[in-house]
């Protein structure tokens, strides 16, 4: 039924996130496209950490599309954030996420109840992977929670590089499991 008060909200919010680029959905939340999302959360982070973090950031997202992952994007009031998700078998598994704010968080905590990574001997095995990259620190009683490291530890090239390496491992270990 026709709800004149509510239905005019809807219309007005709908054209005010359409003029922005954005979409409302039925339930009446707003999806803006990714493009917008995503250089909103550059601009975000140029200003507060560089370009040599955006550019760490950058292929971080661009290793994400590359190996077909799907990123969400959160919706934070102070700070943003892309999360790469390898949809598998009717799962989510959390890969990794960047932060508006210079950080990359590691997702242990969501991978307690997923295989391979329920398994605190592969959790450990990860941690171990991504200390051996020069200026990354994890502490070993992380490993059911959510433990950030600064952005800047990968902006280096070779410290990426290996970064993400690791990351191929986990996909690998998950594909396989």
């Amino acid at each position: 039924p026709f709800d004149r008060g509510r239905d005019l909200i809807r219309v007005r919010k709908s054209l005010r996130t359409t003029l922005r680029g954005g979409t409302l959905w039925p339930h009446g939340r707003f999806a803006f496209p990714e493009a917008f999302i995503w250089e909103r959360s550059v601009e975000q982070l140029r200003q507060q950490r560089g370009d040599k973090e955006v550019e760490a950031a950058r292929s971080i997202l661009a290793w994400a599309k590359a190996k077909a992952l799907r990123l969400w994007w959160g919706k934070g009031t102070s700070y943003g954030s892309c999360y790469p998700m390898l949809d598998l078998k009717g799962e989510e598994h959390w890969v990794v996420s960047v932060w508006t704010h210079g950080k990359v968080e590691i997702p242990f905590q969501w991978m307690l109840n997923r295989k391979p990574f329920g398994d605190e001997a592969m959790r450990l095995a990860l941690r171990e992977r991504l200390t051996a990259i020069p200026g990354v620190e994890i502490r070993a009683d992380a490993l059911a929670r959510r433990p950030t490291l600064p952005l800047a530890a990968l902006a280096e090239p070779a410290r990426l590089a290996q970064f993400l390496a690791v990351w191929d491992w986990y996909l690998d270990q998950v594909r396989g499991a």
